[in-house]
């Protein structure tokens, strides 16, 4: 009994020292080393991997490790992947390695950072993570991971060859339910890397995954949220959604935006068979790629894609991609049809492709890819024909390195230049570079663009049939982003030219004349361009003007990304004149080709122009051309008139015409589009000092207080005052004592006219005055003492009251308006009329007169001889009898007092006064 007390005690106090030294050992740091060496030893080989860490705590009562600073890398030392965490915690049960015979931890990850590079689809750390979890059960004491716990962890994918990178951050909880490892992978950030351009981040959501031991998978679920980087603020969430259970044939994996507009269908078929099969289905308008790509080109259409791929072959997949009515953000149908059908087996890639625009364009295209000898092939071919006005054949031969080579020829109608063009080149090129060669109808293209590693125009050279350069650009060797461009202006004016005359009346006109060149000199940037714009000893001729640009200086800034163009401190010089303009801005809709937005303020300053030589001018002012979205062109401002002449009758409707460019309805039977349909005028015009008029039969000096408006047609709101002037008849003009042009509204055509006009001639005060409207006038004639409407005239045209009306009395009423209210053409070739009948009655008048025999008389005539305007005389005979002639001779010392001589028919002379009294 006492001895085996002894023992009892001997074996609790062994018991109890064991128990301390363990406690104790616990914590020695050689220990520790210790267990790391065996632990590292272990893994290294059941692992195939490098694994360093630091032991920091253990409990060896209740089994407990803890490890930080973890490193894990391949033996060799490669970059091909890695994972470290901050620290690990595992715990076991003694409970259940003896009930189970088996090791079940429980692991806490906190911090895991995993990467790994994919290759051909495979990633490079899966076997590795294949042994981690799942190699335990071929130890001789089974380890069993079912409660696993990842905290703040963080996985990186990478693809080099693809330049592609993805990254997730998570954290998971990994748990044991029917032999089945129920992982709940709670997403909470990641993005989407491709070629440097981010194109997704936030990711969120919650994924489900279900594996079993031997590493399959049993089910899954997904449901989250995307947000996609390069859509529109209301747009760029992007909801995923999927479900797939083991017994299922198929899994249907979702993704689809907020709107519904763009959906993605995954489908997995043939779960359960040998040949499973993948299946994409993609519904999406094209703008939602152009956005994710950041290619905004404005352009709009239904993009549809369905592919198949066989999973247990990878070499073979086949499908179709379809677009419909391609349209750019006008509206404006560019394609209506792009199919594409693709078939890849193991030796070859072939694709065959169908663009087509209704009966103007139909391109048949055949892609075929050898993958043995990695050389291939694409031809292109309008089925409408070689003749169609617009076709294009293409061949090109490439390999696998996109090495290209080939040739094409196109003709293309423009719209825009309302003309055929023709061209046929050779091309070649690679990712790095690509070179043209080409014929554009009598012009000759050399065009060299470097595309990596940055997009460059090296050379740009356009030139005519006789080797003239047309336009030229090149790149400054030293400074990267440098451009060059000298442009002929023969055919920036050709191409304006053409471009005006197929939305103006005024059609075939040229708008230039002479020559000069235009350079633009600066820098390429991350949005476009930007530099100066110069021209240098210019004489570029503005025929509709008749004045020449001399030069033209400006800073230049090209924003590709905003569509906008902006000049500043512009500077146009002229021969006589010149245009500035502090900063002018350009806004253009997605596809460049529509402006939305105009900002011009423009000085002018004695700038000189001759309208058709009818107006001659320096004009100086302020304009401000205003544009935007969705409404016309607006100018307004004020123009000051100087050193003015007008060749052309006012009062005339031809010269209204001929300024306004007045076509009235019953003109033109075909309502022809104009350029200044688009424009809405408010400008105010004002005479800086009188303009001079002068025509056949009017001269006059003339004010202006007008306003030139326009919203549906050209209006003239204002007057026209003469202040000095005179209508010119043959005989002696009219002093004009007043004279003037209203203009209402709505009313160009038909101003109100108001002239009075004096003089006094062969002793009668004669007045004219014409009123009404410009074209319905009324012209009245009155005389002191009183004379006849045709006498009147007469005087005007000959000096006489009564020679004229007896000789051609037809040609007094009917031409008077038209010396009055005629145009200058008109009146000149009327003048030209007058001159031939009315020479012979320039100094002399014959005048005979018949009387009653019976009292005496016969046939009587007189005989008029003017000197000049105060000496004049007239001999009268009667050829009845044998009398003298009787001789009169009249000087004229005022217009109220006149001297005469007489010689009566018997010979006595005798001398008169004649007075005249005005009461």
């Amino acid at each position: 009994m006492k001895v085996f007390s002894i023992l009892l005690k001997i074996i609790f106090g062994l018991s109890i020292g064991i128990i301390i030294s363990l406690y104790l050992l616990q914590y020695e740091r050689q220990l520790k080393e210790t267990i790391s060496k065996h632990i590292k030893a272990f893994m290294n080989t059941s692992l195939s991997a490098d694994i360093d860490f630091k032991v920091t705590h253990i409990n060896i009562f209740f089994p407990f490790v803890k490890i930080e600073k973890v490193q894990v890398k391949p033996l060799q030392n490669t970059s091909d992947w890695y994972w470290h965490c901050k620290k690990i915690s595992v715990s076991i049960s003694w409970i259940d390695i003896l009930f189970t015979k088996c090791i079940q931890p429980k692991i806490v990850i906190d911090n895991l950072e995993a990467y790994t590079q994919a290759r051909n689809g495979d990633l490079l750390i899966g076997p590795h993570f294949q042994k981690l979890l799942f190699s335990g059960n071929d130890q001789p004491i089974p380890v069993i991971i079912n409660d696993l716990k990842l905290n703040k962890s963080n996985f990186i994918m990478e693809d080099k060859d693809l330049d592609f990178k993805f990254q997730i951050r998570y954290d998971c909880q990994t748990t044991e339910i029917d032999k089945i490892l129920q992982n709940r992978i709670y997403l909470n950030g990641g993005s989407i890397i491709c070629k440097n351009v981010q194109y997704c981040n936030n990711i969120s959501g919650l994924v489900h995954l279900g594996i079993l031991y031997s590493g399959a998978i049993k089910n899954f679920s997904l449901d989250g949220l995307i947000e996609l980087n390069h859509l529109s603020m209301h747009e760029n969430k992007c909801f995923f959604v999927g479900k797939w259970q083991s017994d299922a044939d198929e899994c249907l994996i979702r993704f689809s935006t907020i709107d519904g507009k763009s959906i993605i269908n995954l489908l997995m078929s043939g779960i359960k068979e040998t040949e499973q099969k993948l299946s994409l289905s993609l519904r999406s308008p094209i703008s939602t790629f152009q956005k994710i790509l950041q290619l905004n080109y404005g352009l709009e259409a239904d993009f549809q894609l369905d592919a198949n791929l066989d999973i247990n072959n990878l070499q073979n997949f086949k499908g179709v991609c379809k677009v419909k009515k391609l349209q750019d953000k006008s509206g404006s149908v560019i394609l209506d049809d792009i199919k594409i059908n693709f078939n890849k087996n193991l030796n070859a890639i072939n694709s065959n492709i169908i663009i087509d625009k209704k009966d103007k364009l139909k391109l048949l295209g055949e892609l075929n890819f050898d993958l043995e000898s990695k050389v291939g092939n694409l031809v292109f071919k309008n089925e409408l024909g070689a003749n169609s006005p617009n076709s294009l054949f293409l061949s090109l031969l490439f390999n696998h390195k996109l090495e290209y080579s080939g040739e094409f020829n196109y003709n293309l109608f423009s719209t825009v230049l309302n003309q055929q063009l023709k061209s046929r080149g050779q091309i070649k090129g690679s990712t790095q570079f690509l070179d043209i060669n080409s014929n554009l109808d009598d012009q000759e293209i050399d065009l060299k663009v470097c595309l990596q590693p940055y997009f460059k125009i090296d050379k740009f050279l356009l030139t005519d049939n006789k080797k003239n350069e047309c336009l030229n650009i090149v790149s400054d060797i030293k400074q990267v982003n440098n451009i060059n461009a000298i442009f002929n202006c023969n055919n920036i004016k050709n191409w304006l030219s053409n471009y005006i005359n197929c939305f103006s009346v005024s059609a075939n006109k040229q708008l230039f004349l002479g020559d000069g060149k235009l350079e633009l000199d600066g820098n390429c940037t991350h949005t476009g361009f930007n530099g100066v714009i110069k021209m240098r000893n210019a004489n570029l001729v503005i025929p509709e003007i008749h004045n020449v640009i001399n030069n033209i200086a400006g800073k230049i800034d090209l924003n590709i990304k905003e569509k906008k163009i902006i000049i500043q401190d512009l500077l146009i010089n002229f021969y006589k004149g010149q245009l500035e303009c502090k900063q002018l801005t350009i806004i253009f809709d997605d596809t460049f080709q529509i402006i939305k937005f105009v900002h011009f303020p423009l000085v002018i300053k004695n700038f000189f122009i001759n309208w058709e030589n009818i107006f001659l001018t320096n004009i100086t002012g302020r304009l401000l051309v205003q544009k935007e979205v969705d409404k016309n062109i607006a100018i307004t401002g004020n123009i000051g008139l100087d050193k003015s002449e007008i060749k052309d009758n006012i009062f005339s409707p031809d010269f209204r015409k001929s300024i306004f460019n007045q076509t009235r309805p019953e003109e033109s039977n075909i309502k022809q589009k104009s350029l200044i349909d688009d424009i809405n005028i408010n400008v105010s015009l004002f005479t800086k000092s009188a303009i001079k008029i002068k025509t056949a039969f009017f001269k006059s000096l003339i004010n202006l207080d007008l306003k030139v408006v326009k919203e549906k047609q050209i209006d003239l709101q204002g007057d026209i005052n003469l202040i000095d002037g005179e209508i010119i008849f043959p005989y002696k003009a009219l002093k004009i004592t007043n004279a003037n042009i209203k203009f209402l509204p709505g009313q160009i055509d038909d101003p109100i006219i108001n002239i009075i006009a004096k003089n006094k001639i062969k002793g009668y005060a004669i007045t004219l005055q014409a009123m009404g409207s410009a074209q319905n006038p009324h012209i009245l004639l009155e005389s002191n003492p009183t004379l006849k409407e045709e006498q009147i005239i007469s005087l005007l045209l000959i000096g006489s009251e009564s020679s004229l009306n007896l000789v051609i009395p037809a040609l007094l009423s009917e031409n008077i308006k038209n010396m009055v209210l005629g145009s200058a053409q008109y009146q000149e070739k009327l003048k030209k009329h007058f001159s031939q009948i009315l020479l012979p009655f320039k100094h002399v008048r014959f005048i005979p007169a018949f009387h009653d025999a019976l009292g005496g008389k016969g046939l009587t005539a007189t005989l008029d001889i003017e000197v000049n305007d105060r000496l004049s005389a007239s001999i009268q005979n009667n050829f009845t009898t044998f009398e003298q002639a009787r001789v009169e001779v009249d000087y004229s010392l005022t217009d109220d007092v006149v001297l005469r001589g007489v010689q009566d028919e018997v010979g006595n002379l005798s001398g008169e006064v004649e007075m005249r009294w005005k009461f």
